[in-house]
């Protein structure tokens, strides 16, 4: 019977919780004393328990308590002081311990299970005696409860028993789950708004003096402990499986492990996947087993190393939104403070160009030259992390091994649980100003970083692949060395659309620059740019050109090209037409005003003359299209990308053509030939660069 007495005797708390949310508002209450405030609360005490007297379950206590009180009176007043204190002070903290020693307990237990029950020396069984006290104390620093835990150290010897395991989870268990709401109201520091400000909910125990300033109330560290202890036990009933902590802890050997245990570990991963566990409850249970082998002492496992391995054996929760770690990187303004490995960074300005919708970067007030990067996804950084080898194409920008100076205990830029990473900072790569060159012969700033650029495309074309997803918004500059703020997984299939159109974009519009990354890069030469050249000059040549009749090169037979080509036809086609129009158009202005003028001049035009002039143009309309075909097409050629027109092309070109031939006069007798632009010069620049780029190259794999 006093079992089960003490087992529910912290009912009452979700009670007092109940009756706190429920108190009359201030305005009711006016200068009163605490005591009355306390008092004021919609509660009716007993000698063991309170409840709420706003229901019916608490209408039925008072009323049979009453006749109760007819034999044997009681000062309410008093009695609800009494039990309150009673239920707060002395049954809460006892709960607390005792479920805090039953946490203990199963770590000793999980250090048994890691053991594999094999006999340990002396030495070796102190040592583990000792970190565990350390983490103890670390986790549990206002209670000394070292000679307990020695005492549960020395008395678990072995594995415990399923039937044992269970009843040390359900005391953590229960005792979460009767007082969490309650316990949090003392623990939650952040203010929503007035009417559900905790500190004023909490008010009347505080000021009352029931909850002091030492009690267990205002226990964050006990109360994190707990909630990890919890969960843990939670998951592992629900899967009814506990967490295999002896093969986690052997990952490092996973080449030896037999059959057996591996399809255990395959189906506790399985397992997972079915579990309804948030990213940051389970980031709480990973790092719990973590520490247990870390005080266990023999084996080794860091969590980038565990997420790895989950991820790459199927574990499904890291692709799951992290709404605290989104709701954190959302909320973040210039002036807050983020925590790295225990240190507070102040932020300062956003820069919004290494930011994106997976991350915003700040700067940090006190480290000029660093940047804190913080993700929406901690299982994100801490896998990049791990995975860094395997990033593929621009460099990754540098993490910071450590952020303070020498003289400093050392702090690394990667916070241990994925919140922020403290990185190098970047030049953007848009700088202001942009590129400066005016001629073929680039300046030798745009010359060192176009080559840079160049060279980052050449291997791509070399790898036959490019990294997924990459963008120039995500680039920047390390003094001459481009480097990318985001993690870049390689993509099998290299598209060459994708890398056109990443040069146009790179070279800001700026013609040299562009024909120069082409050039020196060998992406003029692709065959799919070859393969576009030829079919759209033939599109632009040939009034009854045939797509159908043009085959793409074997290797690359593939829908983004071919749908991508007919695109391009369908718009060379359209353009040819509007050029059409407008210099059609323009021309018949010009002979118009003509007209006019002879007119004004009083020189009158005979009927011969009239028709003639009227049909001129009818007359040359199929050489005039010809002539104006044959410019479209030669100045396509001389561009260097051939996926795309380049833009202001068609604008360009009317100006180009207008200002060439002022009159249709000239149009018809000067088009026998045109001047072939010398190359010679450039393309022995492109040549020069080129070789500078692959003599760079092979040094640098020597090193």
């Amino acid at each position: 019977m006093f079992q089960i007495f003490q087992r529910y005797r912290l009912l009452s708390l979700s009670e007092i919780y109940t009756a706190l949310h429920n108190m009359p508002s201030n305005d009711k209450l006016p200068n009163e004393a605490a005591v009355s405030k306390l008092h004021k609360l919609p509660l009716y005490a007993t000698s063991f328990f309170v409840c709420f007297q706003n229901c019916w379950t608490g209408f039925i206590i008072k009323t049979i308590h009453r006749f109760w009180r007819l034999i044997y009176p009681s000062d309410q007043t008093a009695l609800m002081k009494k039990t309150l204190d009673l239920i707060i002070n002395t049954w809460f903290p006892e709960d607390v311990q005792e479920a805090y020693l039953a946490r203990i307990t199963r770590i000793v237990h999980s250090i048994r299970v890691i053991g594999n029950n094999k006999k340990i020396d002396q030495q070796v069984f102190e040592q583990q005696k000792a970190r565990l006290n350390s983490y103890v104390l670390k986790e549990n620093p206002n209670t000394n409860l070292t000679t307990r835990v020695n005492e549960i150290f020395e008395s678990v010897t072995k594995p415990l028993d399923g039937y044992q395991i269970k009843n040390l989870q359900n005391k953590v268990i229960w005792l979460r789950s009767v007082s969490d709401p309650f316990w949090t109201l003392f623990l939650r520091k952040r203010v929503v708004n007035q009417k559900d400000d905790d500190a004023i909910i909490r008010e009347p125990l505080v000021e009352s003096g029931i909850v002091g300033t030492n009690s267990v109330l205002w226990d964050h560290d006990v109360y994190t402990a707990l909630e990890k202890d919890a969960l843990k036990g939670q998951m592992e009933s629900v899967m009814q499986q506990e967490v295999p902590i002896n093969l986690i802890a052997r990952l490092s050997e996973l080449n030896d492990f037999n059959p057996s245990e591996y399809s255990q570990l395959k189906d506790w991963i399985e397992g997972l996947n079915k579990q309804d566990i948030s990213i940051s409850d389970f980031i709480k249970i990973i790092t719990e087993v973590i520490e247990i082998i870390d005080i266990e002492g023999y084996h080794s496992v860091t969590l980038p190393d565990l997420l790895h391995w989950l991820s790459q054996n199927g574990c499904k929760i890291m692709e799951k939104d992290d709404r605290v770690q989104v709701r954190l990187m959302k909320s973040l303004k210039p002036g807050d403070t983020i925590e790295c490995n225990g240190k507070a960074l102040e932020l300062g300005e956003e820069i919004k160009s290494a930011s994106n919708g997976k991350n915003r970067t700040f700067a940090l007030k006190d480290y000029p030259n660093f940047v804190v990067s913080v993700p929406s996804n901690r299982f994100v950084t801490l896998l990049e992390e791990k995975n860094a080898d395997s990033h593929f194409g621009f460099r990754l920008v540098n993490n910071i091994q450590n952020i303070e100076t020498e003289d400093m205990p050392s702090v690394s830029g990667m916070d241990s649980l994925g919140r922020c990473v403290v990185q190098e900072k970047l030049s953007p790569f848009f700088v202001q100003g942009g590129w400066t060159s005016t001629n073929d012969r680039l300046t030798p700033k745009d010359e060192k970083r176009a080559l840079a650029l160049a060279n980052h495309i050449y291997f791509m074309m070399q790898m036959k692949k490019v990294p997924r997803q990459f963008s120039l918004d995500d680039l920047g500059w390390s003094s001459d060395v481009l480097k990318s703020v985001r993690f870049l997984e390689k993509d099998d299939h290299l598209n060459y659309n994708d890398l056109e159109e990443f040069v146009i974009k790179a070279s800001q519009g700026n013609p040299f620059v562009h024909d120069f990354i082409r050039h020196v890069s060998t992406l003029n030469q692709h065959k799919i740019s070859e393969h576009y050249r030829q079919v759209l000059v033939d599109t632009l040549l040939n009034p009854k050109s045939d797509l159908s009749l043009w085959n793409l090169p074997s290797e690359f037979k593939l829908d983004i090209y071919e749908s991508h080509l007919k695109a391009l036809c369908k718009q060379a086609e359209e353009l040819k037409e509007r050029c059409c129009d407008t210099l059609f158009a323009y021309y018949e202005e010009l002979e118009s005003d003509k007209k006019n003028d002879k007119q004004k001049s009083g020189r009158s035009l005979s009927f011969r003359q009239q028709e003639m002039n009227h049909s001129y143009l009818d007359q040359h309309e199929s050489k005039m299209r010809q002539i104006i075909s044959e410019h479209l097409a030669e100045t396509y050629s001389n561009q260097s990308a051939t996926g795309r027109f380049m833009p202001g092309f068609e604008e360009q070109f009317i100006k180009k053509f207008k200002a060439t031939y002022p009159s249709i006069e000239k149009l018809l007798r000067e088009n026998k030939s045109r001047p072939v632009p010398d190359l010679t010069e450039k393309n022995r620049y492109y040549k020069e660069q080129f070789e500078k780029m692959m003599h760079f190259n092979r040094i640098s794999s020597e090193k």
